[in-house]
């Protein structure tokens, strides 16, 4: 059974868990459509075109590789940031790892609010 804790006034809490792995299937999402589309491609080319092939080939993907790490990594770094509090008059958001944001929402500028 799914158990899930009400936030109570003045407490802070964080978001679902399930968010980590939103962002990891919009990472795994991203290198599919924006990276391997043309990257593969790229790679073809030059292999076919070139003695020094291998090292191309390596040299051009060093920098994909560290960017990969370097999101994996920071994707559970931001998450721990992420800090929301109810309050009796408004919902203050923080988070940020580097660059740290407060956003505050006073309840009666709250339209809409969607359950499931």
């Amino acid at each position: 059974m799914n158990k899930t804790r009400t936030p109570k006034i003045g407490e802070d809490f964080k978001p679902a868990p399930q968010l980590k792995t939103l962002y990891y299937l919009y990472l795994i999402l991203g290198i599919l459509v924006g990276v391997l589309t043309w990257y593969i491609p790229v790679l073809l080319v030059i292999a076919r075109g070139s003695d020094n092939a291998p090292f191309v080939v390596t040299l051009g993907s060093l920098p994909l590789l560290g960017l990969l790490i370097f999101i994996v990594y920071w994707i559970p770094q931001y998450y721990e940031t992420m800090q929301y509090q109810l309050t009796g008059n408004e919902i203050v958001r923080r988070r940020g790892v580097w660059f740290k944001q407060t956003g505050i929402v006073p309840y009666s500028r709250i339209t809409n609010i969607d359950t499931t």
